[in-house]
């Protein structure tokens, strides 16, 4: 059944995204009075065509009374074969503003990739021209799988996603820049609340509201926007934060989900110019020893915390960077100290449930070696967020992927059923000297 969004049409108008550019500068227009224009790019995806995911989201920002006579809401929508609402079509891309009426289409587009740079150019800067303020905020609505793959996936264009060098040139090309930065962008999308887009989004906003793991397809709570314009931006996004991971909790509790860990952090990216050569530091020096201390690192690696792991049974490789600092500090004492510190305070807000997430992931390539041959190295390289930390990469991985790494197995008796299910493998003095990591297989005969 569809659902019902309280709908004016008010144009329906044939345009292309991509020529809605050469708006003018931020904020310095006459009409702009002090409101915050909220901008939502929301790719519908399988969220919206097989669970309505989106809608619902949509209905909850129509509820949540948000002071439409101060703040402005405007949407792009694509990227679904199946919208479940009579207001958004499945052959075009729409733009949605928010009135007392309900949800106004303003613009209907022939269908163009929602994972292309130029699409997201094309709205921000669209809404710079038609709907001009002093304060921007962006959420990015959809999919998320961390910094190499990046964000979004537009079903109706091979799965086409963002990646972050795709953000970076669609957001150098828009109307935001140093000058004009937007007050905080905000990814509603699993694991993407890493220290590599901290970086990429720095120049153009002013605070990343991100997930370090998955979350679940309601995603925000959007409630807080009936405080939008009315507080400080920091203290908006801690509503932000509590209110998700309220939300989440008693989720989880009604379904009886015990092990669910959930994040939503707020970063301060005017520091992450501080958080790059924190993070070159660090790894400029595990790289002049990266040979002979390549053991020690790989343990620390994977004793370091992971994200996405269990809850997505795919292995993107993320783990948390100020963890994994506290886990160099007896190599690296002066530098790991360094980063952790910086990355606990440019964290301003970290709501989670879970113990050794501190807000910030890092890309870092251990278990899953297929993707990181195929592509990933190159992905990782071309973006070249921290030098120092690429480098270190490529040292590292002349001995992760070359012949002096090789799988050796142990024994271990079978536990008896009355027992408690631990298994206790003995290597050999050869093995514990070159131990990284341990797998087991349980073969039944």
């Amino acid at each position: 059944m569809k659902k019902a969004l309280a709908l004016l049409l008010v144009a329906a108008i044939l345009a292309s995204l991509a020529a809605c550019g050469g708006g003018r500068a931020v904020g310095d227009s006459a009409a702009a009075n002090g409101k915050t224009t909220l901008m939502i790019y929301m790719i519908g995806s399988d969220l919206e065509s097989k669970s309505g995911a989106a809608t619902d989201d949509l209905i909850e920002i129509q509820d949540s009374g948000i002071d439409i006579e101060n703040n402005e809401v405007v949407l792009c929508t694509g990227g679904s074969p199946e919208w479940q609402n009579d207001t958004i079509g499945n052959d075009n891309n729409t733009i949605l503003t928010l009135s007392g009426e309900g949800y106004d289409v303003e613009e209907k587009m022939s269908q163009a990739s929602m994972g292309e740079a130029k699409t997201l150019t094309g709205f921000l800067d669209y809404c710079v021209q038609k709907h001009p303020a002093e304060h921007y905020a962006l959420i990015l609505w959809n999919h998320g799988n961390g910094p190499l793959i990046g964000y979004g996936k537009d079903m109706l264009f091979d799965n086409d996603s963002l990646t972050l060098s795709e953000m970076s040139d669609a957001l150098e090309k828009s109307s935001f820049s140093k000058d004009n930065r937007l007050d905080w962008v905000g990814f509603d999308a699993c694991l993407m609340a890493s220290a590599e887009l901290c970086c990429v989004w720095a120049p153009y906003a002013q605070y990343l509201v991100a997930s370090q793991e998955v979350e679940p397809s309601f995603g925000w709570q959007y409630s807080f926007l009936k405080e939008l314009g009315k507080r400080e931006p920091v203290s908006l996004i801690g509503d932000i934060t509590q209110n998700y991971l309220s939300t989440c909790l008693d989720y989880f509790k009604e379904k009886n989900y015990d092990d669910r860990d959930t994040t939503l952090a707020c970063v301060d990216l005017s520091r992450a110019e501080e958080l790059s050569d924190a993070v070159n530091d660090l790894f400029a020096e595990a790289s002049k020893n990266v040979e002979k201390r390549y053991d020690a690192l790989a343990a620390h690696r994977v004793d370091a915390r992971a994200l996405g792991r269990a809850s997505t049974g795919s292995e993107y490789d993320l783990v948390d960077l100020c963890d994994l600092a506290k886990q160099l500090e007896q190599e690296y004492p002066d530098q790991s100290k360094k980063l952790s510190g910086l990355i606990e305070e440019m964290v301003i807000s970290n709501a989670t449930n879970a113990e050794g997430l501190s807000g910030m992931s890092l890309y870092y390539p251990f278990y899953n070696k297929n993707y990181y041959e195929n592509e990933w190295s190159k992905i990782y390289r071309d973006l070249n967020v921290f030098p120092e930390y690429t480098d270190y990469l490529s040292k590292y991985e002349k001995i992760w992927l070359g012949e002096d790494m090789h799988e050796d197995y142990a024994n271990s008796e079978i536990p008896e059923s009355e027992s408690e299910s631990k298994y206790t493998l003995q290597l050999t003095d050869d093995q514990a000297k070159h131990f990284a990591s341990a797998k087991y297989y349980i073969c039944a005969l």
